[in-house]
């Protein structure tokens, strides 16, 4: 096994215990990775001290019962969730905004004809991202807040739209799906600015608390608020956008920049 070393008693290596610490960070680079001839005195140094690494630089061994050490990059312990960890509340506020401002800019720029062009077998761009922001808006306000209205009643675009009251695109035949249109891409773009701000105020007065009440949501079952958030809202949304993409690729126009 390793011998206890005294910290600080070989370069660039800080000592890690389990007993003692729940982190560990490097000083600097691992003299036994080095691969010039400068780092040969320090080998030497440590030949017999140090056993050989047979680990890659990334891999993280754990001896409960002796020193450890582990010369990789600094850990980053945000993204590890050690420290500070980011609420529920606020990594929904994050995901479901952009959400809203990736549709917006998928659809934006599209004419008329871009914007109802689908494939044999498909839905068009409209299709989608209206399904989507209506999803959204129900979501937040009907399922989250106890049956309160979407914005989609309380302004009555429903009416002005010419749309069905309470229909969001699920399970909608695709003759019916096909034939969906906006008043025009203007409104729809004050709609989904209109529900970002709605939806984000909610999550801005939530708590971690409030998201972990369970409901039903059909067809996903009891689930919590947050589960039926990220499922419906975030993966479903994702989903959609990335179908707005290709069907802007298939037109030949700049689908994502990845």
């Amino acid at each position: 096994g390793l011998r206890r070393l005294r910290a600080g008693a070989v370069p660039g290596l800080d000592l890690w215990n389990p007993c003692h610490d729940s982190s560990y960070r490097t000083t600097g680079p691992h003299p036994q990775r080095q691969g010039n001839p400068s780092t040969r005195a320090a080998r030497s140094r440590m030949n017999g001290l140090i056993p050989p690494v047979t680990t890659p630089p990334t891999a993280r061994r754990l001896h409960h019962h002796s020193v450890a050490y582990h010369a990789s990059a600094p850990l980053d312990h945000d993204r590890y969730g050690r420290r500070d960890l980011m609420k529920e509340t606020e990594f929904l506020h994050h995901f479901i905004g952009k959400i809203h401002d990736d549709m917006a800019a998928a659809v934006g720029d599209l004419t008329d004809k871009q914007l109802y062009y689908h494939p044999e077998g498909g839905v068009h761009a409209a299709f989608h991202a209206w399904h989507i922001i209506r999803t959204a808006d129900n979501v937040i306000n009907f399922v989250c807040q106890d049956r309160k209205p979407p914005l989609w009643m309380r302004q009555n675009l429903f009416e002005e739209w010419g749309h069905p009251k309470a229909a969001q695109g699920t399970g909608m035949e695709l003759a019916d799906a096909q034939a969906l249109r906006l008043p025009s891409n203007a409104a729809f773009q004050e709609y989904i600015a209109d529900t970002k701000a709605d939806v984000l105020s909610y999550l801005e007065s939530a708590s971690d608390a409030d998201l972990a009440v369970t409901t039903e949501v059909k067809p996903f079952g009891v689930k919590s608020k947050f589960q039926h958030i990220g499922q419906t809202i975030v993966v479903h949304g994702g989903i959609h956008l990335g179908q707005i993409k290709m069907l802007r690729t298939l037109q030949g126009l700049r689908g994502d920049e990845t």
